[in-house]
């Protein structure tokens, strides 16, 4: 596709999950005020919400599940935003921007509270650094709730990533 003759760097949108790269793995673009990264998931199937980490293997192969404690420190690549990525599949990673990300269920989350990376028995959540010091963290933080949340909601919490 083309406008006025040119043709257009992305001809796909940040929802696009392939089997098979359409452009260089760790292409970083800016859509609707939000950088993408585009990466691969290493792991297991990555939902909406959830934050991932950068395995040591490659630059932009992304996990979304801690497998081991070796995984501690490992750092924040960003969050899924805007559709799922299945396992072994290419798309669209959010790293900068306003993101909604998916709430623990075990602590309440207030504004300004600080968030890291929680392993929530298969599906990834951010947790609060104050209710979760014993878990695993990605290095860094997700960033500082901009909503609240209750402990028994399963719902998602409003962050600004920055990296």
């Amino acid at each position: 596709m083309s406008v006025y003759g040119q043709k257009l760097l992305f001809e796909e949108g940040v929802s696009a999950v392939t089997a098979t790269p359409t452009c260089d793995v760790g292409t970083y673009r800016w859509e609707g005020g939000r950088e993408y990264v585009y990466a691969y998931n290493g792991g297991s199937a990555a939902a909406i919400g959830a934050p991932v980490i950068l395995t040591g293997t490659t630059g932009h192969t992304f996990v979304v599940t801690f497998a081991t404690g070796a995984d501690k420190g490992c750092t924040l690549l960003g969050v899924v935003r805007n559709v799922a990525i299945p396992a072994a599949s290419y798309g669209w990673v959010c790293t900068r921007g306003f993101v909604d990300v998916k709430a623990p269920t075990s602590a309440a989350v207030v504004a300004a509270d600080l968030l890291i990376v929680g392993d929530g028995g298969g599906t990834t959540r951010v947790a609060t650094y104050t209710s979760s010091l014993t878990q695993l963290v990605a290095q860094g933080s997700v960033g500082r709730a901009l909503s609240t949340q209750t402990a028994a909601a399963d719902g998602y919490v409003t962050v600004f990533l920055k990296r």
